[in-house]
């Protein structure tokens, strides 16, 4: 009967003990919740001229390149007390397709026309889901999954994103993307009548800077 009875009590203790330690973890990861919840900041495109997304391609004669500034766009981002990045919840940037500029006026018109500048007039980015990878020293390889709009035509899209944090607050996002004109209907620019048309493969590459 004593060993029943002092068995039964080191069962109820360590029932007790454990939660405690369950209690304690609760109150742990609520707290930690809480400041997660305090930290999340919401973010804004900077002005900065760095602010920059660059198409470029190739054509049989030569390559091209077109460059805009003037982005618009917004983040919400999760950040602990040392700055390290834990969270990116939402991210979105658009670029108005008449800011990109080329080599001549010609080549900047044709392409407008080629993107359907006047019925659709940006192209859109838009975060569903990401992963963080820290790299040490505020640097992190994201892992950025979500919808790309080109030229009214929505695709998702896996990018490849370099983020650092700098001593300002701002967190630089930096990368290069690889995009077919036939994913997204837009016809291929063409010079001789259609006999030499640009490559149906282009790069799109940024530097994207948000603010607090």
């Amino acid at each position: 009967m004593r060993f029943t009875l002092l068995t039964l009590g080191i069962f109820v203790l360590l029932l007790s003990g454990i939660a405690t330690e369950c209690m304690a973890n609760s109150k742990f990861n609520a707290q930690r919740s809480s400041r997660h919840a305090d930290a999340q900041m919401a973010y804004k495109m900077s002005h900065s001229r760095d602010v920059a997304i660059t198409l470029s391609g190739t054509t049989p004669l030569h390559n091209w390149t077109m460059s805009a500034h003037g982005l618009m766009g917004g983040a919400e981002m999760t950040l602990c007390p040392d700055n390290r990045l834990l969270y990116i919840t939402a991210l979105t940037f658009s670029l108005p397709v008449r800011n990109l500029k080329g080599q001549s006026a010609g080549m900047d018109n044709d392409s407008y026309k080629a993107l359907k500048a006047d019925r659709y007039p940006e192209i859109v980015f838009q975060l569903t889901s990401a992963t963080i990878e820290p790299l040490g020293d505020h640097r992190y390889v994201i892992t950025a999954l979500g919808n790309l709009t080109v030229a009214g035509i929505m695709r998702a899209v896996s990018m490849t994103m370099d983020a650092q944090i700098v001593s300002d607050g701002s967190i630089i996002f930096t990368g290069a993307q690889k995009l077919k004109m036939s994913d997204y209907n837009v016809e291929r620019p063409s010079i001789l009548f259609g006999a030499l048309r640009a490559g149906d493969e282009m790069t799109l590459t940024y530097t994207l800077i948000f603010i607090k």
